[in-house]
Formats: structure tokens, sequence, C-alpha cells
């Protein structure tokens, strides 16, 4: 007597189910790496803060307003917070995953920096053309007040970098193995694993929409502010900033964590 006539079901023979995660556990997972941060890897908060505000300050002490490269002391500022958001970014992937040399300088940081300029560049292109040839020219036929256009330009760039980071989640793991020297997950495994997690990906980058919203309003209304109020904005929008980069790595660390388990 067969196993189907006795009534055992006959063993599955089909594919493996795709393993998943949810948007929630994906979230709970990145919060839980910034608090043990906090103790663990503290200094990668304060370094942060010092030059993500402190570059904020010298540009609203010495930037002329619609000329921000006018001041050598302006470029000089531009220049340090590339450099340190990249080593902000290099070091806090590298601390979410566990590594010891968090801010080690050496072939993996430059992987990294060439990976994240190359996605950069591609976002900043596609989104001058999209302002230059679509959005701007929409704007000005529905409505001619410079507020009201300034808050829609707003709207479609918080909307535009949404939309990338969404386009390009499938990346983030790919991005944090170059971190870590970890040469198992390439782009194609990296691609393909999440296969499982992108709806996840996705659900997190949303729930956490409102910190890179918030940090273009700041940015936005700091613009049309002086003195002392000015200084505020920049000072808190350089914490914003701090926040946005850390949560963005620990979301990115914890899509490669579930890519390196189940990757073939």
């Amino acid at each position: 007597m067969s196993d189907t006539i006795a009534g055992i079901p006959p063993p599955y023979l089909g594919p493996e189910p795709l393993p998943t995660t949810t948007s929630l556990e994906v979230v709970a997972e990145s919060l839980a790496s910034l608090r043990q941060s906090l103790s663990t890897h503290w200094e990668i908060w304060l370094i942060a803060a010092i030059f993500f505000t402190g570059t904020n300050i010298v540009d609203i002490l010495f930037t002329t307003p619609g000329h921000p490269f006018q001041s050598p002391l302006s470029i000089a500022s531009l220049i340090v917070r590339l450099m340190s958001y990249v080593l902000v970014v290099v070091a806090a992937m590298r601390a979410f995953t566990g590594q010891s040399s968090v801010w080690a300088i050496n072939l993996p940081l430059l992987r990294t920096v060439a990976a994240f300029v190359a996605l950069t560049v591609s976002s900043l292109l596609l989104l001058l053309a999209f302002t230059a040839f679509i959005s701007r020219p929409l704007i000005g036929l529905m409505t001619a007040d410079p507020q009201t256009q300034r808050m829609a330009s707003l709207i479609v760039v918080s909307l535009w970098l949404i939309g990338f980071a969404i386009a390009t989640v499938r990346l983030s793991p790919w991005i944090v193995a170059l971190a870590i020297n970890d040469r198992s997950i390439g782009l194609k495994t990296a691609w393909k694993g999440m296969r499982g997690a992108t709806l996840a990906a996705i659900g997190a980058l949303i729930w956490t929409a409102p910190i890179p919203i918030a940090h273009l309003a700041l940015t936005a209304e700091a613009q049309y502010l002086t003195g002392t109020p000015q200084l505020i904005f920049a000072v808190i929008d350089g914490l914003i900033s701090v926040l946005l980069v850390l949560i963005s790595m620990a979301i990115a660390a914890a899509l490669y964590r579930f890519v390196a388990k189940y990757k073939a």
C-alpha cells in the first residue's frame, strides 16, 4: 500500500520556499543596532554630530546666499563634509555588522566610496533632468506664487529621494559587503538574495521616511532665515542628518545579514 493511499502525504519535492522577512522586523533590528552602537561605538555618533553640525554652521556664517562656492572656507567645508560623511557611513556599516576595525582606511573603503559616488551621481543627474524638463515647468504652470513653488519643489525632491532609495534598496547588502570586504556577496548575489526582503526593505524605508523629509524641510527653511533662528535650524538639521545616515546604514546592515544568512 502506497503512502498516499494510506493517508500519508508524499514528501514535498518542489523548490524550497523563499525566505522572507517583514518591514517591522527590519526596522526593529535596525533600531536595536542603533541602541547598541550608542554604548559600543558612541564615537561614531559624536564624530558625525561634530562634523555635520560644524559644517552647517560654517556654511551659514561664511556662505553668501545664492553663491555657495565664492568663499574658500565654504569649499573647504564641503570637502570636510564629504570626507566625514564617507568615513561615518563606512564606520557605521562596519560597526553594525560586528567588525572590529571600523575606522580602517583601506581598499574596501575606496570600493565603497566608488559605489556611493556612482549611485549619488546617477541620482543627481536624473533629478536635475527631471526637475528641468518636467517638474519645474509643471509647477510654473500650476502656480506663480514663489512660496507655493518652493514647497512644491521640496515635495518633488523628497519624493524623488525616497523613490530612488526604494529603486536601489536591493543594492544595500552589496554596498555593506564592499565596506567589510565580504567577497562572498557580490552584486548578483545581493540582488538575488533580496528577493524575499525587497518589500520589507521598502516598508522599512517608508516607516523611516519622516527623517529624510524633516532633513529636507529644515534645510530648505534655514535658507530663508537669518541670525539665531537660522543657526538653531542648522544645528537641529545637522543632528537629524546624523540620525538619517545611521538609521539608513543600520537598515542596510540588517538587509546584509538577511542575504548572508540565506545566500545559496
